[in-house]
């Protein structure tokens, strides 16, 4: 004689095996005893661990969004962007020490950018050669405190790719910072700048102390409240 339990989970599974220890009361088990022959004694300790290993498994696998560094705002917004490396880049702990342009944006008193309507006038692009996403470029530094997180996310369409720093910079949809030990105090840059197909108002994402703001760029196409490139441009 053998004794059995008959485990009803909460989704209305049933299971049967030996009662596991520390089963919670979430389960509504009844006891029943059964002529059992040997064969079938195998069966009962295969149902009883496999009921045991369900309890002791995580409810929910569902893994959430993470922060780029503890205590920094998360790497989301495009989470397929942020979550896929070859498509970001990580700026490397590295700039030359200079206060940014009055002209430029400072948001979050973290990085500053040539957004309109402060900037004056789109800037210049010019040929890079080619058809593709990166046929077109911008060059302009980036300055950004480097004792401050931050993320700059591409527009949505994925026409933009922005790169600063690595010698020589390289295009990607979105680029990351993570706070680090600089000699220099204050503010640094890195040169680089942004590719893109065709002339635009662009608009970019920037994250930083757990908040986020969207900002419109000129890249050889005035926003609002903007002139047209002060020199000679590609389109």
């Amino acid at each position: 004689m053998v004794e059995l339990w008959w485990i009803r989970g909460q989704n209305g599974g049933v299971i049967a095996g030996r009662l596991p220890a520390g089963l919670t009361a979430s389960f509504e088990a009844r006891r029943r005893k059964v002529n059992i022959g040997r064969a079938g004694r195998p069966l009962v300790l295969a149902a009883a661990m496999a009921l045991s290993a369900a309890c002791s498994s995580p409810r929910d696998s569902t893994v959430g969004p993470t922060s780029m560094h503890a205590g920094t705002p998360r790497v989301a917004g495009s989470s397929t962007i942020a979550s896929d490396t070859s498509r970001q880049q990580t700026l490397p702990c590295s700039g030359a020490p200079l206060e940014p342009p009055k002209d430029f944006t400072v948001l979050f008193d973290s990085v500053a950018l040539p957004a309109s309507p402060t900037y004056p006038n789109a800037l210049q692009t010019s040929s890079q050669g080619g058809h593709d996403s990166t046929r077109l470029f911008a060059k302009t530094g980036l300055w950004y405190r480097p004792d401050q997180a931050f993320e700059i996310v591409g527009p949505a369409d994925q026409h933009v790719r922005i790169g600063w720093g690595g010698g020589p910079a390289t295009p990607h949809l979105a680029v990351v910072f993570r706070p680090c030990s600089i000699a220099q105090h204050g503010w640094v840059v890195q040169p680089g700048g942004y590719w893109l197909s065709a002339t635009s108002c662009a608009s970019f994402v920037v994250r930083a102390q757990g908040k986020q703001a969207s900002v419109s760029i000129g890249l050889g196409e005035p926003c609002p409240g903007q002139a047209p490139p002060d020199g000679p441009s590609h389109k």
